[in-house]
C-alpha cells in the first residue's frame, strides 16, 4: 500500500456523558494497517509522562533507544493541562498536539519492536507503547496478542447515512459475514431494526455504517474484507 500523502494520524474530539474523549485513527507507516483507540486527555497525559520518565532513565544510561525517543519526548507542542477541557479552543489545541505526538511516536516504530529486550527499561518501554496503542497485529511469537477490544457503534437515528438507498436485510443466518471486520463485533438482530445502521458494500460485505464511513474517511476506497473497489453502499433494515 502506498501511504504517500495519507494522514498517519487522525484525531477527533467528542463528548460522551459530559466527558471529552479523543478518537485517534492511526496508520502504521510500515505495515499500512490502521486501527482506532479512544482515550481521555488524562490517559494520554499519563502515557506521555511515563515516556518522559523512561527517556530520562535511558538518557542517563546513554542507551541507543534515547535517539528515537528524543523525537517524541519531551515536547514543547504536547498540549498542556488546562482548567477547562470542554472549550473548542482547548480541544483544537489538543487535537493538533496529539496528532504531532502520535505521528512522531509511530515513526519511531516502537510499536513494531520486539519485546525480547535484554534491557529491562527498554522492554518496559516497548510494552508500554504497544499496550497503549493497542497494536492490531503482533510480532513473531514473542508477544501475547494485543487484540483490540471490539465495541460496536451505538444505534442512533442521527447517524443514519443520508442519501444511501435502503433494502431489506437477509436473515442473520444467511449473512455473508456475521460480524463487522472493522470493529470486530458481531451483528445483532436489533441493529437491523435501525434502517441504515448496517450497510452492504457493492461486493455484498456488511459493516456498521459509521465503521465503513471512518474507513473511507481514511482515504480507503476498497473493501476491508476482499479489497474490491467500493462502487456503492446500500443500507439494510428489517421491519
Amino acid at each position: 500500500m502506498d501511504l504517500n500523502g495519507l494522514e498517519h494520524v487522525r484525531v477527533e474530539a467528542y463528548v460522551e456523558k459530559g466527558v471529552v474523549m479523543y478518537r485517534l485513527a492511526l496508520i502504521c507507516p510500515v505495515m499500512g494497517q490502521w486501527w482506532v483507540i479512544l482515550a481521555r486527555y488524562s490517559k494520554i497525559r499519563a502515557f506521555y509522562d511515563r515516556l518522559c520518565s523512561i527517556h530520562l532513565t535511558l538518557q542517563w544510561e546513554k542507551h541507543a533507544f534515547v535517539e528515537a525517543l528524543s523525537t517524541v519526548v519531551p515536547s514543547a507542542w504536547f498540549p498542556p493541562r488546562r482548567l477547562s477541557s470542554s472549550s473548542s479552543r482547548v480541544q483544537s489545541e489538543r487535537i493538533r498536539g496529539f496528532r504531532a505526538f502520535f505521528i512522531n511516536l509511530l515513526n519511531t516504530k516502537l510499536h513494531l519492536a520486539s519485546r525480547r529486550q535484554s534491557h529491562t527499561v527498554v522492554r518496559d518501554l516497548v510494552i508500554l507503547v504497544q499496550t497503549f496503542l493497542r497494536t492490531p497485529y503482533t510480532e513473531a511469537a514473542d508477544a501475547p496478542p494485543l487484540t483490540p477490544i471490539g465495541t460496536a457503534p451505538e444505534m442512533d437515528d442521527d447517524n443514519i447515512p443520508v442519501g444511501v438507498p435502503l433494502t431489506e436485510a437477509p436473515a442473520i443466518s444467511a449473512l455473508f459475514n456475521n460480524d463487522c471486520t472493522i470493529c470486530l463485533v458481531a451483528f445483532t438482530h436489533d441493529e437491523f431494526q435501525t434502517a441504515g445502521h448496517i450497510v452492504k458494500t457493492s461486493c455484498d460485505h456488511l459493516f456498521h455504517a459509521s465503521c465503513i464511513d471512518s474507513w473511507i474517511g481514511l482515504a480507503k476506497t476498497t473493501c476491508p474484507l476482499c479489497r474490491d473497489n467500493i462502487a456503492h453502499i446500500t443500507g439494510l433494515y428489517n421491519d
